[in-house]
């Protein structure tokens, strides 16, 4: 049925309507199609050292839809002439951003480290379109900015660092330290390899009833020689050792200890999954060479565990600003002890160890340069000292630890 207006012409039916809407819509949609095909969009996404259609986006890419259902990938490290990427495209790195490609040189990489940590954004920062093969977007992702772990000088750390083992009940043992260390690098040919110099100075104090022969006070002071060796961007290796006098400051017998460690490490996964192997002298009386075998895998930059033995952490980030400093939570699991030369109350001189197991929790932050700041407490049980001249051995009672410490 028509409808006719007083004074106007005949209302259109429906049909009508849309055989004259239709081709508008249609030229609409064909003309808003076009225009995003062409447009590149920058979108900023979380990378987390993964792959995405194939391309590792542990550096910075620019990924452009080639039109035949892949993507090609622009390094944005890679120098390009001033506004063209691959094959003489633009390159639209986005708002903010130079159209000029960065030098490689200018880009600093720090060398191997397992405990080099990244970051990536938390979200994308720009809303857009689908992002797919044949959508005609191009795809900017942003790496992650690491922590700096050194400072461009001779001394890359001051730390201090005490604790308190607070045994349960009265009658327990409890013990005390305060630690002062400093370190210094020393350059070498090879700017992957690292050689450091640690000097240190600790002081244990026990609190006892008067039944145990223990000395009041205990002292640890040595220095120790750090060096890693990168034999390619996969194997390196750790070297460690470190001379101390350990003692109670009343006799030199048998005071000089040794420590070492050497152990090659091999990443399996790039900045994922390393193995690590080789041996551990803790210069105890008590104990003798042990085994370091273990993993870290780091399957994301927020999260990474370590399973190793003599001793394991999981560790997760809790935050961080930028290059600035991050912040982590962990837990660990492990063992504690050391061996000093004493005098006894009978005048003999004699070797004291002692040993425990400790789970602990903690909170770390790193700042950049290498220092920061960490506190934890935990549980210390198996406890027990033993002198190694008599060959006694005497259980304690277990205790809560707390330890913190801060470094420049």
């Amino acid at each position: 049925m028509n409808l006719h207006l007083p004074g106007g012409p005949p209302a259109k039916t429906f049909g009508q309507r849309v055989r004259i809407c239709f081709p508008i819509l249609l030229l609409t949609l064909v003309f808003t199609h076009s225009a995003a095909a062409e447009r590149a969009v920058p979108l900023i996404l979380q990378t987390d050292g993964e792959v995405l259609d194939g391309f590792d986006l542990a550096e910075p890419l620019i990924l452009r839809d080639t039109g035949a259902g892949e993507f090609a990938a622009d390094s944005i490290l890679t120098p390009q002439p001033q506004g063209q990427g691959t094959e003489g495209e633009p390159r639209e790195l986005g708002s903010g951003h130079s159209d000029i490609a960065p030098d490689p040189a200018d880009i600093r990489r720090e060398p191997a480290d397992p405990l080099d940590i990244f970051d990536e954004p938390d979200h994308p920062a720009f809303a857009g379109p689908d992002v797919g093969p044949g959508s005609g977007v191009q795809t900017q992702c942003i790496a992650e900015v690491p922590v700096r772990r050194y400072k461009n000088q001779a001394i890359q750390k001051i730390a201090f660092s005490g604790g308190w083992l607070q045994a349960f009940g009265s009658g327990g043992v409890s013990q005390g330290f305060l630690k002062a260390s400093m370190t210094f690098a020393v350059p070498l040919s090879n700017p992957d390899d690292v050689f450091a110099i640690t000097p240190s100075f600790r002081a244990d104090r026990f609190q006892a009833p008067s039944g145990f022969d223990l000395p009041e006070n205990v002292y640890d002071t040595g220095v120790e020689l750090f060096y890693q060796k990168v034999f390619n961007p996969r194997l390196s290796f750790i070297g460690i050792f470190q001379p101390a006098i350990r003692s109670d400051f009343t006799t030199s017998d048998d005071a000089l200890r040794l420590f070492g460690v050497a152990m090659l490490m091999w990443d399996c996964r790039p900045e994922t999954l390393t193995m690590s192997l080789g041996a551990i002298y803790l210069g105890r009386a008590d104990i003798g060479v042990l085994p370091i075998a273990g993993l870290t895998w780091t399957p994301h930059s927020r999260f990474r565990m370590d399973l190793k033995f003599p001793e394991s952490r999981l560790s997760w980030r809790i935050a961080k600003d930028g290059s600035a400093s991050e912040t982590w939570s962990y837990l660990s699991a492990g063992f504690g002890g050391n061996t000093w030369a004493v005098t006894r109350q009978s005048g003999q001189t004699d070797l004291l160890s002692t040993r425990d197991l400790r789970c602990m929790i903690g909170v770390q932050q790193i700042v950049e340069g290498g220092g920061g700041w960490f506190a934890e407490t935990g549980i210390a049980f198996a406890r027990s000292i033993e002198y190694q001249n008599t060959g006694s051995d005497q259980s304690l009672d277990p205790g809560v630890l707390l330890q913190a410490g801060w470094a420049y």
